[in-house]
Formats: structure tokens, C-alpha cells, sequence
């Protein structure tokens, strides 16, 4: 019940965000041209996560199991971002297996997102995971700082989030620390 509770707050939260959003946007601009809706696609290149509570670990992944990304900006300060991976196994003669994983985050920058002048942005998401042959679903909450800039044309992005995986039957609560990098390209 507790789960369902701060799932739905976190829905209930990213929706106002994004709605707020949205009706900024929609105000009256005179006889100025119609914007166009910036689009950020990419793929997180690497992560190192630490575990904070026991059993702790250390995990480090260059491109071994990336999530790809497309930023939605809805002004020039915030954007809907999810952030999605698939995994599947097939071998002969064996039961094959999925994972995936959709983490549906809002970026809301400290100033304004665009990549040339190194903005700070906060990342509150919310992730669902799980699969195929017995792979366990979780749901993560996550709250994330990060910076992103301009670099040979692509924007790099750099976070640090503080993850609290939510209980899932058996398994208990684990909150855990990740830096991640990624790199996008921007469309205007």
C-alpha cells in the first residue's frame, strides 16, 4: 500500500510539472513566429552506482548497458525526459528472457538549458523495471543534479542521483548512489 502511495505521489507529480509547463508555454506571444519544440535524443555512455546499505557494492558500466533518452523542452528551463532499455536472450534449446527498463523524468534547469552556457539542472524521476522467466519488477524513485554542455557538437551530460529502489516482495527497500554520463543531440 505504501509502494502504490508514493508511486502515485510521483505520477501525480511529474504530471503538474509538466502541465504547469505546458500552460507557460501556451501564453500569448503576440505576433511573434510560432517556436519550434527543441528534441534531445542520446543514450547514457557510462554509470558507476554505489550500494549504501548492506550488502554495499560498486558497479561500473561503459556502454555495457545503456538506457536511451529523448528530451521533450517544453520551455527554455524544463523538459519530460524518459529514458528506456530493452534486453532479450534467446538460446537454443533454453527459455529465453526480457528486461526492460522506463524511467520518466522531468528536467527542470536552475537557469536556462541551453548547453552553451553549462546549465544545472534537477532530475526528480520515476523508474519501473522488470521482465520475462522470472525477472522481478521494482519501481525506483530517483532525484538527480546534473550539468550538461556543449562539446563537438553533441551535449554531454553529467548527474549524480540518489536512488531509493522501492520493496519488491522478497526483496527489500535499497537506496543507492550513481553518477552517470551520457551524450545527446539537440534539434531545434
Amino acid at each position: 500500500m505504501r509502494t502504490l502511495r508514493v508511486v502515485s505521489l510521483a505520477i501525480v507529480a511529474v504530471s503538474v510539472l509538466a502541465s504547469t509547463a505546458f500552460a507557460q508555454r501556451r501564453v500569448n506571444t503576440g505576433n511573434a513566429a510560432a517556436s519550434t519544440r527543441a528534441l534531445e535524443f542520446g543514450f547514457d555512455a557510462a554509470s558507476v552506482s554505489a550500494g549504501l546499505e548492506a550488502p554495499k557494492y560498486l558497479d561500473l558500466s561503459i556502454a555495457g548497458d545503456p538506457m536511451l533518452r529523448m528530451a521533450i523542452f517544453l520551455s527554455t528551463a524544463m523538459a519530460v525526459e524518459p529514458r528506456f532499455r530493452w534486453f532479450s536472450s534467446a538460446t537454443q534449446n533454453q527459455v529465453g528472457f526480457s528486461s526492460y527498463a522506463l524511467d520518466i523524468g522531468v528536467l527542470y534547469g536552475l537557469s536556462s538549458m541551453d548547453p552553451e552556457e553549462k546549465p544545472l539542472y534537477v532530475r526528480p524521476s520515476l523508474m519501473i523495471s522488470g521482465g520475462s522467466s522470472g525477472v522481478r519488477s521494482y519501481t525506483t524513485i530517483s532525484g538527480a543534479i546534473g550539468m550538461r554542455r556543449m562539446m563537438h557538437g553533441m551535449v554531454m551530460h553529467n548527474e549524480l542521483a540518489l536512488n531509493r529502489q522501492l520493496e519488491s516482495g522478497p526483496v527489500p527497500a535499497a537506496t543507492y548512489l550513481q553518477l552517470r554520463h551520457g551524450l545527446s543531440l539537440r534539434r531545434q
